[in-house]
């Protein structure tokens, strides 16, 4: 009787196992937002399906474009502010992969903006649900892309404002930099 009791207990178990009752099932929560990046295109129309490597010759400018899409069923920040950065980060790392770090900038030389500039309060700080926004970034204002190799290129940007919320990353793309006279 009392081998027949635990066969039962055990079976009531393994059905509550299988079934998933009495056992906590985490839903996989998505992301609001997406990003895309691309280098293929351009000036107006940028092909973010194009999958090819970028190849340019050293010393020639790098131009990227990071798309980021409200997939949420409601609106969200075009930019996030984490700390002192603003909206997202751009990951770009050499062949072996190191982090590219940013060129020197002479104190003396302006802050270049790239894009639209966003007034806090106002409509233009948001995404609707569906709606997408685009950033333009010229790489090699930045960074030293003068060395012929090939560069992994990725972009991402928080959730939110708070710093330990999850990152969203983008698609990686490559560059590949041939010497400068190279045919």
């Amino acid at each position: 009787m009392k081998a027949v009791r635990n066969i039962s207990l055990l079976a009531a178990i393994c059905y509550a196992v299988v079934s998933g009752t009495g056992v906590s099932q985490q839903s996989v929560v998505e992301p609001p937002f997406t990003l895309e990046i691309t280098a293929n295109g351009g000036p107006y129309d940028w092909d973010f399906a194009n999958t090819t490597d970028k190849v340019v010759r050293a010393g020639s400018p790098v131009e990227i474009v990071v798309r980021k899409t409200n997939r949420a069923d409601h609106e969200i920040a075009k930019k996030n502010q984490v700390g002192d950065r603003v909206g997202y980060q751009i990951e770009v790392r050499d062949s072996n992969g190191n982090l590219l770090k940013p060129k020197p900038r002479d104190p003396n030389e302006p802050i270049q903006s790239s894009g639209p500039i966003s007034i806090p309060g106002s409509k233009d700080t948001v995404l609707q649900p569906g709606e997408s926004t685009q950033g333009r970034n010229l790489l090699t204002d930045v960074l030293d892309l003068s060395q012929p190799g090939k560069y992994i290129v990725q972009a991402s940007e928080h959730v939110s404002n708070d710093p330990n919320s999850e990152a969203v990353k983008s698609n990686t793309i490559a560059i590949v930099v041939l010497p400068s006279d190279s045919r």
